[in-house]
């Protein structure tokens, strides 16, 4: 029998942190470097002069901020490609120097004389005489600096897509928006998770179109669909009960089942007011997609289409949080998993965020001791990125995602992986190099990225794929032939 408790609480406890076991990712350097180099010349076809004012903003502006001009930038000549050249990669070691390259965690080929478009992070647009440059995709790796300091970029004229997220990156957002309407044909900004203030001029919104803008959720912009990207959902602390085997649901029957006994009747370190959304605890899961963050390998690895010995990964990525148990893990990447696909717009969510087991949330499926061995989200409206997070599902043996919008890179934590057997993320629209990570999937049998926008090199450790059957790459911008299988037989499309 329930005891009958003989005061209520004045005020029900609030949830001072979240769990421990919600994953995160650390991706903000623990300090930074102590001095930036300065750079003494810029190039000769920068701006001769800077607006004559930047606009003074507050950090919640009463009315939203105008750019009266935009700035003056040196066209890019038409005569000559090789000043359209030596114009852009100045832009590129200016942009290098005042953020502190040297500390990047992946510049290969930055500063070197090889072409700046196999530099990290450089796409040009194919096939141009001119090499122009497309895109910057920089996220996660440890830029620091003002932003003040990189308007130099509206140099690169051609730019569609600028990826700077999830780095240290100071200063005002309002006056870079400058910057951000020279580029005619911008279409996808992120600046998400540095540390700027300021907000988002309409000029940028008219600017940039129907294109993808995302700024921090605490910085004022018209077209960064805050609504409905920074809205927050609870979720009750999964597998919870009390001394008495009342679950969540049973405090949520009625009210006064959380002013009687929800700081009573603890259990597993927690009470229902802590526990249990009804009575104000629960996990708050935040639905933006955030970026996922890149690898964090001691070196930049190092890739040769063709080795001249056998390749081999010296350590194997990390997931900077473990949860306390099994369950735990599995619940927390899920979480992660349907924030950062937009799982709020998925064409079947069933279960996913409930207290039911995890074994019961659609696309999931366990084997008779509970561990989650497959995760089945096959032409499911996915959209958004693939978190860090899914490398906690350590004992996968089927992971599904092909026919869906995902985007961008694919994480390196994905090495964590080593049960898997098949492995198909076709029919995407991810993006940038496939990660050495890849090479430690040691059972997999099939892999399947073709029809994506993947760049660069076939990576060499391909080559320590010893169960491979199934290899298709095709549909992507890959370079390279293929690797020297070490299967009797192997169906290739490259």
């Amino acid at each position: 029998q329930r005891p009958t408790v003989s005061s209520r609480p004045t005020q029900s406890p609030s949830l001072s942190q979240k769990p421990s076991y919600q994953p995160t990712v650390s991706m903000r350097p623990s300090q930074s470097p102590s001095q930036r180099p300065t750079v003494s010349s810029r190039p000769t076809q920068l701006p001769s002069e800077k607006p004559s004012q930047q606009p003074t903003v507050s950090l919640q502006p009463t009315v939203s901020p105008t750019l009266s001009q935009k700035p003056s930038l040196t066209p890019l000549p038409s005569s000559s490609p090789s000043a359209v050249v030596n114009l852009q990669r100045n832009t590129l070691v200016e942009f290098y120097d005042v953020l502190v390259g040297e500390n990047w965690t992946k510049k290969s080929d930055w500063r070197s004389t090889r072409s700046m478009c196999v530099w990290y992070g450089i796409v040009c647009i194919p096939d141009n005489a001119n090499r122009l440059v497309k895109e910057l995709r920089l996220s996660a790796n440890n830029l620091t600096g003002n932003i003040d300091n990189i308007t130099v970029l509206g140099n690169l004229r051609y730019l569609e897509r600028l990826d700077l997220d999830s780095n240290s990156i100071t200063g005002n957002l309002t006056a870079f928006c400058r910057t951000l309407v020279s580029f005619p044909n911008l279409t996808h900004v992120d600046l998400r998770l540095n540390e700027l203030t300021g907000s988002v001029p309409t000029e940028v919104c008219e600017s940039i179109g129907n294109g993808i803008l995302r700024v921090d959720c605490g910085i004022e912009c018209d077209c960064c669909n805050h609504d409905e990207l920074c809205k927050e959902e609870c979720v009750d602390v999964p597998g919870w009960h009390d001394i008495f085997h009342d679950e969540c649901a049973w405090y949520g029957e009625d009210d006064d089942n959380c002013e009687d006994y929800g700081s009573c009747c603890g259990n597993d370190g927690h009470t229902a007011n802590t526990a249990c959304c009804a009575c104000g605890g629960g996990i708050k899961v935040q639905l933006n997609p955030s970026p996922s963050p890149a690898p964090s390998l001691s070196q930049d690895p190092t890739v040769s289409v063709r080795p001249t010995q056998s390749p081999s990964l010296s350590q194997k990525p990390t997931v900077s949080m473990q949860p306390t148990n099994q369950y735990e893990q599995q619940m927390g990447a899920l979480v992660a998993v349907y924030g950062a696909a937009n799982g709020n717009a998925w064409h079947s969510n069933t279960n996913w965020l409930s207290d039911a087991q995890v074994c019961n949330w659609f696309g999931v499926s366990c084997n008779n001791n509970g561990d989650m061995i497959g995760l089945d989200l096959y032409d499911n409206s996915l959209s958004g990125s693939l978190p860090s997070e899914l490398g906690l599902l350590t004992d996968l043996q089927i992971l599904r995602l092909a026919s869906n919008a995902l985007s961008g890179s694919l994480p390196s934590e994905l090495g964590l992986l080593t049960d898997l057997q098949v492995l198909r993320f076709n029919h995407n629209t991810l993006s940038g190099n496939l990660p050495s990570e890849l090479g430690l999937f040691e059972n997999l049998q099939r892999l399947y990225l073709d029809s994506n926008s993947l760049v660069g090199s076939i990576p060499s450790e391909l080559e320590l794929l010893t169960s491979l059957q199934v290899l298709h790459f095709y549909d992507n911008s890959l370079i390279g032939t293929a690797y020297r299988m070490k299967c009797a037989r192997c169906v290739i499309a490259i």
